[in-house]
């Protein structure tokens, strides 16, 4: 027996809800030293008028290059306001506005989810901290909920495969490695690498290398 901390896969990327508008006014001899999707920091050579060179001063992403009668708008996503948008592999009540922890200690705070399950996952949005992540990067880590289950069998994620009947199976060895039995089980917890289970006796030895083998065939 043993204790479980709920967790669930969050994969997604970095983007943010602010942006700054940069306008470069019309000109014969403008020779622009960017395009669509370039990293801009300040101090950066933005363009060149009358052979001067003109630098940036925000940082950010350039999102889209916006044509004017008098000039052209640079739109830039900036770093000010970060937030991650994700999905999460398992349907799960999450409430809003609330903090949670990656199982690396980052803190994000739910600011929205749908109601909506498809196959990739449902989709939330957190807003994230400036300091642990940048714009545009990938995110793959486990959300921890903050739920903890106590005195539950526990098995790696690794021994479970789906048996002959489409359920969540694990196959019992000896301390020899005979096989024993399949058991199909249910999963009540899960977490980064293990899950907490039924349907199986506190002290069975699970064939994790057999799962894992399976597990890669589906």
């Amino acid at each position: 027996m043993g204790q479980i901390d709920e967790s669930f896969s969050l994969k997604g990327t970095i983007d943010t809800l602010s942006y700054a508008s940069i306008f470069i006014p019309s000109d014969s001899t403008n020779y622009y030293l960017f395009e669509k999707g370039d990293e801009l920091f300040v101090d950066k050579a933005l363009y060149l008028v009358n052979g001067k060179t003109v630098k940036s001063k925000v940082s950010g992403v350039i999102h889209d290059v916006v044509s004017k009668p008098d000039g052209i708008e640079v739109i830039v996503k900036t770093s000010e306001e970060l937030i991650l948008i994700a999905t999460i592999d398992s349907k799960t009540d999450l409430e809003l506005n609330k903090t949670y922890q990656t199982v690396e200690g980052k803190e994000l705070t739910l600011l929205s989810v749908k109601d909506t399950f498809t196959e990739n996952g449902q989709e939330v949005v957190f807003k994230v901290k400036n300091d642990d992540y940048h714009l545009n990067q990938n995110v793959d880590t486990y959300l921890l909920t903050g739920k903890t289950q106590q005195s539950v069998l526990v098995a790696p994620k690794d021994c479970i495969y789906i048996g002959p009947n489409n359920r969540e199976t694990i196959r019992i060895i000896s301390e020899d490695g005979k096989v024993i039995s399949e058991k199909e089980i249910t999963i009540s917890f899960s977490s980064q690498y293990d899950v907490a289970i039924n349907g199986v006796n506190e002290g069975d030895l699970c064939d994790i290398e057999y799962g894992r083998f399976q597990s890669s065939h589906e």
